[in-house]
């Protein structure tokens, strides 16, 4: 009875509160709410997520996962149109029933004083494909634009600003276009990694 007592207070909690959008070792919080369930299934949602991505940074690093890196631009040359912008990419993989699955890809680009951020993860439901990106401005600035995207199956469904992710009926076309652009582009660092993996020695 006591356990139960404290099941139902924990769900309550849980949907009172706002959930960051930003992965960590933190429960995130529930921000906003369209109706209690739909609250409910955000937070447990965004709370597995963010222990999965908390469990994957622990096994990073260690011969567990495969680690590539990648220097863009090392030599700070100036691209036309562009600028001395420079990246360095990181990407995590694993090696699953005889095939590489990607787990994570980490994008830091330097362009002048200026540092941003990209994080892709890839896997959570064990199907290889993105489940989550996010993307900071500028690294130095707590102001800066921040957001968080949530995907499951290649379709989105979380969608979060500045550390708070949204419910779902504040969600309009500019933000699913988002999502497709997200979609876009982790598909070119997919096929890049593939690339390097075909390249490696075998």
């Amino acid at each position: 009875m006591l356990k139960k007592g404290f099941y139902f207070i924990f769900i309550f909690c849980m949907m009172s509160v706002a959930a960051l959008a930003q992965p960590g070792d933190d429960a995130p919080i529930v921000e906003g709410d369209d109706g209690a369930k739909e609250a409910a299934v955000r937070a447990k949602y965004l709370t597995d997520f963010h222990n999965y991505n908390a469990q994957l940074n622990t096994v990073i690093g260690t011969k567990d996962i495969f680690h590539h890196h990648i220097d863009v631009n090392r030599s700070s040359a100036s691209i036309p149109k562009v600028g001395q912008v420079t990246q360095a990419i990181d990407c995590y993989f694993a090696l699953r029933d005889g095939a590489y699955v990607i787990k994570k890809i980490l994008v830091l680009t330097r362009s002048g004083a200026v540092s941003s951020t990209k994080e892709f993860v890839y896997d959570y439901n064990g199907t290889g494909s993105l489940s989550y990106y996010s993307y900071n401005a500028n690294i130095a600035d707590d102001k800066s634009e921040r957001i968080g995207v949530y995907f499951d199956k290649q379709q989105l469904i979380y969608y979060g600003e500045d550390g708070l992710v949204l419910p779902k009926n504040s969600y309009d076309d500019d933000i699913f276009k988002t999502g497709i652009d997200i979609l876009n582009m982790s598909a070119d660092y997919e096929l890049m990694l593939s690339t390097i993996i075909r390249v490696q020695p075998k």
